[in-house]
C-alpha cells in the first residue's frame, strides 16, 4: 500500500512539472516580446513526463481501451503531419486521471493572473512591449487597438476569457452577485480598449449564465440548455462547413461573414472544403485561419475535428447527468472561441484549449456516474 501511494505521488510531481512546462510555452507564447527558446524541446519535456505520470497510475480496462484508440489517432496524426500535437493531448488527458483538478487549475489560473500582469504592467510602463497596435484588422481600415504587451487585441480579451473561466471553475458556484458585476464592467471596458467581440461575448455569456443560473438555480435541472448547448455547437459546425464550401459566394455566408469578420470566406480561401483529408499531409502552417474549426480540420484532418466534436459534446452530456451549469457554459463558450479564434483553441501549448481541462478526471469516471444513478 505504501508503494502504490509513494508512486502516485511521484506521478502528480511529474505531473504538475508538466503542467508548468506547459505554462511557460502558453503565457510566453502570447507575448509580444519574449521569445522562448527551445519551445519545442520544452512541450516534448512535457509530453515525457505526461508519459511517465500515466506509468504510474492505474487504469480500468475500458480506460486503456479509449488510450489505445486515441493513441493511435494520435500516431497517424504524427506520421502524416509530423506535428505531435494530437499525442500530446491525448497523453495529457490520459496523464489527468487521479489528479487533483482543484489543484491544477489554481495553479495555472494564479500563474496565468500573474504572467497577464506582468506583460500588461511592462507594457503600460513602456518598459517592454507595445502597448496599442495600430494596422489594418480587416474590417475596413485602420484601427488602434490596445495589445498591451500581448501580440493581438483579441489575445488580450481571450486571456481575460480565459481566466474568467478558471476563476469560476475554482470557485465551484459559489460566487457572490457583485464578483459577476464586476467581471462584467470589466470585460466591457476591455472590450472600448481592445475592440474584440469574440473576448466580449465569451466571457458575458460565462458570466450571465452563471449569474442566471445562481439566481434560479432549477434551470440546471431542465433539459432545454442543455440541448440549447448542443444546438450551439451545431451551428459553429454548420457555419465553418458553410464558410468552407461556399465562403462568400452563398447569400446567407455572406450575411453571416458581416458580422464574423470575413472569417468564412477565410475559411474558404485558405481551408477550402474539398481539400479537407481524414488526416492531412504535412500543410503550410503559416497559413493561419481566424476560425478555428476551420484551421483545426485543415491541420489535422476530419477525423481529429470529429473526436474533438464528440468530446464536447460527451461533455454537454455530462454536464447534464451531473446537472453542472458551469461545464455546460464553459463547454459552449470554448466552441464560440474555436470557432471564432485559433490561437486560444489550437496552439503550441495545450493549456490554450481549456476543453482539455475540463475532460481532467471526467472521461474515465463513467462507471462512478453510472453508480450515482443507480
Amino acid at each position: 500500500m505504501q508503494i502504490i501511494k509513494g508512486k502516485e505521488k511521484i506521478g502528480n510531481i511529474l505531473f504538475i512539472i508538466g503542467i508548468s512546462l506547459e505554462l511557460l510555452v502558453m503565457l510566453t507564447g502570447h507575448c509580444s516580446w519574449i521569445t522562448l527558446p527551445y519551445s519545442g524541446r520544452i512541450v516534448q519535456a512535457a509530453f515525457i513526463l505526461f508519459g511517465c505520470k500515466v506509468l504510474f497510475t492505474r487504469y480500468e480496462k475500458r480506460d486503456l481501451i479509449v488510450i489505445f484508440i486515441l493513441g493511435i489517432l494520435g500516431v497517424i496524426s504524427y506520421l502524416t503531419l509530423h506535428d505531435e500535437y494530437v499525442i500530446r493531448a491525448v497523453m495529457l488527458i490520459a496523464a489527468a486521471k487521479d489528479i487533483d483538478d482543484n489543484r491544477i487549475v489554481k495553479i495555472i489560473f494564479y500563474s496565468s493572473l500573474a504572467a497577464t500582469i506582468f506583460i500588461v504592467v511592462m507594457a503600460l510602463l513602456g518598459i517592454r512591449g507595445q502597448v496599442m497596435d495600430v494596422r489594418d484588422y480587416g474590417r475596413g481600415g485602420v484601427e488602434a487597438r490596445w495589445c498591451m504587451g500581448f501580440n493581438h487585441a483579441n489575445n488580450v480579451h481571450c486571456m481575460y476569457w480565459y481566466l474568467t473561466v478558471l476563476f469560476l471553475y475554482m470557485k465551484k458556484n459559489a460566487c457572490k452577485i457583485w464578483w459577476y458585476i464586476v467581471i462584467l464592467a470589466g470585460d466591457v471596458g476591455l472590450y472600448i480598449l481592445t475592440a474584440s467581440k469574440t473576448g466580449l461575448i465569451a466571457t458575458a455569456l460565462v458570466v450571465i449564465a452563471m449569474a442566471v443560473c445562481d439566481k434560479w438555480p432549477m434551470l440546471k435541472q431542465k433539459k432545454w440548455p442543455y440541448i440549447a448547448g448542443v444546438a450551439s455547437v451545431v451551428a459553429c459546425i454548420a457555419m465553418t462547413i458553410l464558410g468552407a464550401a461556399y465562403g462568400n459566394a452563398n447569400a446567407v455566408s455572406r450575411f453571416l461573414d458581416k458580422f464574423l469578420n470575413q472569417r468564412l470566406n477565410m475559411c474558404h480561401d485558405i481551408a477550402y472544403i474539398g481539400d479537407w483529408k481524414l488526416f492531412p499531409g504535412a500543410r503550410e502552417m503559416e497559413k493561419i485561419v481566424d476560425n478555428g474549426m476551420g484551421n483545426f480540420v485543415y491541420t489535422y484532418g476530419i477525423v481529429m475535428v470529429l473526436v474533438m466534436i464528440g468530446a464536447i459534446v460527451y461533455l454537454i452530456i455530462r454536464a447534464y447527468k451531473e446537472r453542472n451549469a458551469l461545464l455546460l457554459v464553459i463547454v459552449v463558450t470554448y466552441t464560440y472561441v474555436w470557432f471564432m479564434e485559433s490561437s486560444f483553441a489550437i496552439n503550441t501549448s495545450l493549456l490554450c484549449t481549456i476543453m482539455y481541462i475540463m475532460l481532467f478526471n471526467r472521461w474515465n469516471k463513467q462507471s462512478e456516474l453510472i453508480l450515482q444513478e443507480k
